[in-house]
């Protein structure tokens, strides 16, 4: 049974009374800019004294789509809290979710909106119960174990593989089979549409991975943490795309809906002929990327377990949280089709591991620090750091200046040394604790060889 401390309890107790006494009187809706939008409520069923709470709840958003106040219907007239007293409301709900007993299952869009399903239910006297425990009440239940797939449809595996927390797994035929028979139970008079929404489903994502993970807690939460593992996890994949590599190539490994495909549309007319339409894509086409055995057995052994690793490790060292931080950052680079738009990912991941904090110079101290750790011998040293100069430069002059200049042999070889330098620290990440550690090592280095034997 879900539990907090007693102190805690009384303090949010009485942070709920004051947000109950700011609950505008019921009104009219004046049809004003804001129109009030329909929010989805947890699905629980609450029945008080023999009459169940169904009853939307509202908001209304401002320009940047933020929710400012939140309502109610009372005998279809609205009330609720606006803008100060609804960002009360938000502060108590973050407050709750911070809270250790509920931190791990409950997500703070869930218990907002419990909250204020409590002032609801208070201001029409349909509860006595005080806000906490009326919102553990309502939230229990929903706490249970989810089973989540987030399809990767541009991911073909032959095998199912763990990254982090959640296990690449194929969408076959025969789980479409499954959840199309499931929802027509459950929907009987749907059949025919749920027959159109399948076909679609088989042709998008059969064959195709997904990430799949369990967690127990409730659904908004559930699926926050399935998204934002999958996330990580699908962006350390991405570092074996070839995207990384070519300025000329952009990765569509990534999750549905979070990046856009370039695709264009035109509408072609000549002489009163009737339109031709025409779809297509910008840049390389979004092709499947498959992972057979051998290639899975390579990137294994260079890097992806290791990773896979620390994105589950508690024990992980600062240094390796660190590295990873800057991975996360770097494997971004291979959405972006301008060449640019690479480079100020790739040189923001290279400054996270590479630098020391803001007071450091960048350029100078990320590109002798590069090529000492990357470079074989003083040749290559050289052209490490003049291919770092002329890169830096492409990103001065776009981001001083707005000009855009394409480089692409040198781009090429500095993505291909940039991956280098990213393999080289997973090989290393054992011989420092910290990142002070290796930036002083590689310090001592560049002061050997600057001052000679």
């Amino acid at each position: 049974m879900l539990r907090i401390p007693e102190d805690v309890e009384a303090n949010l107790n009485a942070k709920a009374k004051e947000l109950l006494g700011w609950v505008r009187p019921p009104y009219e809706w004046d049809g004003g800019s804001l129109a009030p939008y329909k929010l989805p409520k947890p699905s629980v069923s609450a029945t008080v004294e023999s009459k169940e709470i169904e009853d939307p709840q509202f908001g209304q958003a401002d320009d940047h789509g933020q929710f400012i106040t939140r309502f109610f219907l009372d005998d279809n007239k609205l009330a609720g809290l606006e803008r100060d007293a609804y960002e009360e409301l938000v502060i108590v709900a973050e407050t709750m979710q911070a809270l250790p007993e509920l931190r791990n299952v409950s997500s703070i869009a869930t218990l907002e909106s419990l909250i204020f399903s409590w002032i609801e239910e208070s201001f029409l006297d349909l509860t006595q119960q005080d806000m906490v425990a009326k919102v553990l009440e309502l939230l229990e239940p929903l706490i249970k174990e989810n089973e989540i797939w987030i399809p990767v449809p541009i991911l073909i595996i032959s095998e199912n593989i763990n990254i982090g927390n959640i296990e690449l797994r194929t969408i076959d035929e025969r789980l479409l089979v499954e959840w199309q028979e499931f929802e027509n139970s459950r929907f009987p008079d749907s059949e025919e549409r749920l027959e159109s929404i399948y076909k679609d489903y088989r042709k998008k994502y059969q064959g195709r991975a997904a990430a799949f993970i369990k967690i127990i807690a409730e659904p908004n939460y559930a699926e926050e943490v399935a998204f934002r593992e999958t996330d990580r996890a699908i962006s350390v994949l991405r570092y074996y795309d070839p995207a990384l590599q070519d300025p000329n190539l952009i990765s569509y490994c990534g999750l549905e809906g979070r990046f856009l495909t370039p695709t264009s549309f035109t509408i072609h007319t000549e002489n009163d002929a009737n339109p031709v339409f025409h779809k297509g894509y910008h840049g390389t086409l979004p092709l499947p990327w498959i992972l057979d055995p051998p290639y899975l057995s390579i990137i294994r052994s260079n890097g992806l377990d290791i990773m896979g690793t620390m994105l589950t490790d508690d024990a992980i060292t600062p240094f390796e949280q660190a590295i990873m931080d800057s991975i996360l950052i770097y494997t971004r680079s291979a959405f972006e089709s301008e060449p640019v738009d690479k480079i100020i990912y790739i040189l923001a991941a290279l400054e996270t591991i590479l630098l020391r904090g803001k007071k450091e110079r960048i350029s100078s101290n990320v590109r002798e620090r590069m090529a000492e750790f990357i470079g074989d011998g003083t040749e290559d040293k050289k052209m490490l750091i003049s291919d770092f100069k002329r890169v830096y430069k492409l990103r001065s002059d776009f981001l001083h200046h707005g000009q855009k200049r394409n480089d692409v042999i040198i781009l090429e070889r500095f993505m291909v040394n940039t991956w280098l330098l990213f393999n080289n620290l997973l090989l290393e990440k054992d011989k420092y604790k910290t990142k002070a550690e290796f930036l002083k090592s590689l310090d001592d280095n560049l002061r050997t060889t600057k001052s000679g034997p």
